[in-house]
């Protein structure tokens, strides 16, 4: 277990993910052939000096812009951990309507100095729980960094 702080001085616990059962694992692929598809999409999957934590921030009435910055600068210095952080970027939802049409509402983005510093924060992260959940970690293309294209 380790303890990631993020936000107001609170430390979220980081546990190494339960594998799931034969039963979990049929009732989250179904029928599908999802399977295949996601072997096929960690193979694809082009290394990178950016990496997507996927479902980290939950939308909240009372998360102003000053909150959403310290988030941003806590998951900054958690990820020094791995490696030279370059950037960070937390997408903020809107003031009105719906959080969740912000593409990237919910992720954290984060640009490393290289590939080996993203590869080992994204091998560290593999099978870590925050807030209860297990992360998703992936590369994240460098191209749709720079050009602040965050979905």
């Amino acid at each position: 277990m380790m303890g990631l702080n993020v936000g107001n001085n609170k430390t979220l616990l980081v546990k190494k993910a339960e594998p799931p059962t034969e039963e979990e694992m049929a009732e989250q692929l179904g029928d599908t052939k999802l399977e295949g598809e996601i072997f096929k999409q960690v193979i694809d999957e082009k290394v990178s000096s950016c990496i997507v934590l996927k479902g980290c921030v939950q939308p909240r009435d009372d998360f102003s812009h000053e909150d959403y910055k310290e988030m941003e600068f806590d998951f900054k210095d958690e990820m020094a951990r791995f490696g030279r952080v370059l950037r960070c970027h937390l997408p903020r939802p809107p003031k009105y309507g719906d959080p969740y049409l912000l593409r990237g509402f919910g992720k954290v983005y984060v640009r490393f100095a290289s590939e080996e510093d993203a590869t080992k924060a994204k091998t560290a992260l593999f099978r870590r729980m925050l807030n209860e959940k297990p992360l998703d970690v992936q590369f994240y293309p460098l191209d749709k960094f720079l050009n602040n294209n965050f979905e």
